[in-house]
């Protein structure tokens, strides 16, 4: 089993390098004094990503976090989606540096700026929508993880387990939303795709430069799409741990006399699921029940599990 503390370092590390991917990209366009505005409005989408790596990188190293919490943000998924967005920021920069070749920092010539049109205003959109889903799928996991430690501190008594009941109910609701907005992103970009490979290209004057660059935008689609796949794994995962949330259990501190005493988890079907309950405390005289978790479908199984309690009950 991997050192949980050498996977975190290595978390770490992985978003430093895509910051500073980040950092030499928005330097690289900031130059550029005559950019186009939607190359000059990039910026803005890359601070946006830096602040979620930032947070992630922060929280990966919060010691308070148990392990089933912390592995949300430092699964092989999450760190892929990271190593991409390094790369994918290089990638971008390099991309950018070829349209202005033949420009100087004080002046873009104009036809650098009809070359950033050549298939360049889809380029941008696509980097921009890529950037999208690298904050999405971080914030994602990020997001869950913050809620779920909120909801376990705020459960001091069974009143408040109760009423943070619903919110956790809707917090799995938002992420089943979320990961089926994604499902419907992927077959949108499914059908872009099947659009972008019968262009012809037609414009002038070098149709071989055509060519290469639809064929490189064909592959940052696709590259995109794996990023969708990626927000939808990981939206699973947040679900499936909030999900999990709701069989978590403290009960303590009860004092039952002639009852019928049902604690805990009954008739739960937990195909493909983990319970945890924590029961302390519990005091039962001349009571029949069933403490812990119990599953008995049958109602002459509960009666005969109950017994008959005292008149006096």
């Amino acid at each position: 089993m991997p050192d949980p503390l050498s996977v975190t370092a290595g978390v770490v590390g992985i978003a430093a390098a895509a910051i500073h991917s980040i950092h030499k990209l928005k330097d690289c366009i900031k130059k550029i004094s005559e950019a186009p505005e939607t190359l000059r409005n990039i910026t803005q989408d890359l601070s946006a990503v830096e602040t979620v790596l930032e947070r992630i990188s922060s929280a990966s190293e919060d010691s308070r976090l148990p392990d089933e919490l912390k592995n949300l943000l430092i699964n092989e998924k999450l760190k892929s989606v990271l190593k991409d967005c390094e790369k994918r920021c290089e990638k971008f920069q390099n991309t950018v540096d070829n349209w202005m070749k033949h420009s100087s920092n004080d002046k873009v010539f104009w036809w650098d700026k009809v070359r950033a049109g050549y298939f360049g205003e889809a380029k941008i959109k696509t980097f921009v929508a890529q950037l999208d889903a690298y904050k999405a799928t971080i914030t994602m996991a990020l997001s869950t993880v913050t809620f779920i430690s909120c909801y376990r501190q705020m459960q001091t008594t069974e009143q408040m387990q109760q009423a943070l009941g619903p919110a956790l109910k809707e917090r799995e609701r938002e992420i089943k939303l979320n990961e089926e907005t994604a499902r419907n992103q992927i077959a949108v970009v499914d059908q872009e795709l099947e659009q972008l490979s019968v262009i012809g290209v037609v414009e002038e004057p070098a149709d071989r430069e055509a060519e290469q660059s639809k064929a490189e935008l064909i592959a940052e689609v696709k590259e995109y799409r794996d990023l969708l796949d990626g927000l939808r794994d990981v939206s699973a995962a947040a679900a499936a741990t909030t999900q999990q949330e709701g069989l978590r259990q403290k009960i303590g501190d009860l004092d039952l006399k002639k009852s019928r005493l049902l604690v805990g988890l009954v008739n739960v079907d937990t195909k493909g699921r983990t319970i945890e309950q924590e029961i302390v405390k519990v005091k039962a005289e001349d009571s029949s029940g069933a403490i812990g978790v119990i599953e008995l479908k049958d109602p002459a199984a509960f009666q005969a599990l109950w017994g008959t309690p005292s008149s006096s009950s």
